[in-house]
């Protein structure tokens, strides 16, 4: 064992699945190995290379990158003692990454073209080298599904930041325009004051504009509009109010009518008769200011509660009975800024009365994301997507549909493999629906594809907790 091919053949037993090998046949491995020493950053193999060796690290560190068109694409190190590159069984034709070493690194290298030979002479390896082989998928498994994990939340936190800017600029406007209108009320309150206005008269004019006949003119009203104008004007020139003309159009506006406006302002002096109505104008501008700061605050209010409902960060994985109109309704509203992107629209037909499942709410609402976004991707712009849900028999049934082109019928049945897509390079891992089959499949349901041009279903089935809900109702 003194010779060359005896001292590769000890170094060879540090490697892991070697390590308890009889002495002939690492001697013998020894043989068929070449030894191949690399500088740091040398290659081994580049991406597209055919697969055409298995290496063994006797020392140093070895590391592949998958770049799939990102510059931070995932990474596999071996160190060592493991092995790397082709293994035997796999269907790789070509390196899907460039293999480099990343430090002063020594490999043994296996020739594919001896695979046979190998797993015939030392069968152990044959089941060694294919459970590297499934670590290694499960490796690859876990990144893609971090990565869409990742961009998965990615696209909920650009959906969300286009959803919270309209009402958080409808805030930041109104907290501008009420320090004016604090102003002016400030300002006017000082009038009156000084003009000793009475309480009575202040509750006439406050309540200008509540009066019977008082609304707002609609958009197609205008004649009607210009005419109220006038006769608001001419009443206030008539009570020797300065710039009549100015006050009419707001007075109008606000739901104020001539006669109603003459008998608030009966018997009151001209110049507090306008001091009071800058009054009304200015209460009425600040009632406005806190309405919309109210509607936008509850437009918040409505999203947090709705990621917080799909995500379930406060539940982390447990289980409750649920109703799964309630998930589909929080993922459409997480989701709203893309629908509204791609123009497509959302038919719901939901049963007015639908038994709950058991499941964690946040691992289903990921169900109803990736079908969701298959569903809006395959619709594409200005398509129709339809929500439906049903009980039957002991299930609850849930259907997302799409008018778009269809699956082919030689792939359907195919769309929940992993890695398998349908969608353009780059734009899809083939993680998605393998993750909604195998969620649905832990809820105790399970899920299927119908697809035909025009029309694409995919109907999730789950157990109902309270089958007497759906007790006469069928699909």
């Amino acid at each position: 064992m003194n010779t060359p091919y005896g001292q590769l053949a000890r170094r060879l037993r540090a490697i892991e699945v070697f390590c308890d090998l009889r002495d002939e046949d690492l001697a013998w491995l020894a043989e068929l190995a070449t030894v191949v020493e690399l500088e740091p950053g040398a290659v081994l193999r580049r991406k597209g290379d055919p697969t055409d060796v298995m290496f063994a690290v006797l020392d140093g560190e070895m590391r592949t990158r998958f770049e799939d068109g990102d510059p931070n694409g995932r990474l596999f190190v071996r160190r060592a003692g493991q092995v790397g590159a082709m293994l035997p069984h796999s269907r790789l034709t070509h390196f899907p990454g460039t293999i480099r070493a990343e430090v002063p690194t020594t490999l043994a290298c296996f020739a594919k073209s001896d695979f046979p030979a190998i797993l015939e002479r030392i069968p152990v390896l044959d089941q060694r080298l294919a459970s590297e082989m499934a670590d290694r998928a499960r490796e690859t498994t876990r990144f893609k599904l971090h990565r869409d994990q990742l961009a998965g939340l990615g696209k909920l936190a650009a959906g969300l930041a286009h959803e919270l800017n309209n009402p958080i600029s409808a805030i930041q406007r109104a907290a501008s325009e009420m320090g004016r209108s604090t102003g002016d009320v400030t300002a006017v309150a000082r009038e009156l004051l000084r003009a000793a206005v009475g309480e009575e008269t202040l509750s006439r004019v406050e309540a200008l504009g509540l009066a019977e006949g008082g609304d707002p003119f609609e958009a197609g009203q205008r004649l009607a509009s210009s005419d109220a104008e006038d006769a608001v004007a001419a009443t206030l020139e008539r009570l020797g109010v300065e710039r009549p003309w100015v006050l009419a159009a707001d007075l109008v506006a606000g739901g104020v009518r001539a006669d109603a406006l003459a008998r608030a302002l009966e018997g009151v002096d001209p110049a507090a008769a306008e001091h009071l109505l800058r009054w009304w104008e200015a209460s009425r501008s600040a009632e406005a200011i806190r309405r919309e700061l109210a509607a936008a605050t509850e437009r918040v209010v409505e999203l947090v509660a709705s990621v917080k409902g799909f995500s379930q960060l406060d539940r982390a994985q447990e289980t409750a009975e649920l109703d799964v109109r309630d998930g589909l309704a929080d993922t459409l509203q997480v989701m709203a800024h893309a629908l509204r992107d791609r123009q497509v629209t959302v038919r719901q037909d939901h049963a007015p009365s639908l038994p709950r499942v058991r499941g964690s709410e946040g691992q289903l609402n990921q169900v109803w994301l990736n079908l969701l976004d298959n569903a809006v991707d395959a619709a594409g712009a200005g398509g129709t997507v339809t929500l439906r849900t049903r009980a039957h028999d002991t299930e609850v049934l849930i259907d997302v549909e799409d008018d778009g082109h269809g699956i082919p019928e030689a792939i359907v049945w195919r769309v929940f493999e992993p890695f398998f897509t349908t969608k353009q390079v780059g734009e899809g891992t083939g993680l998605g629906l393998e993750l909604v089959r195998r969620v649905v499949m832990e809820h105790g349901g399970d899920v299927n594809v119908e697809s035909a041009p025009g029309r694409t279903v995919f109907q999730v089935r789950l157990p109902a907790v309270d089958t007497q809900v759906g007790a006469g109702q069928s699909s």
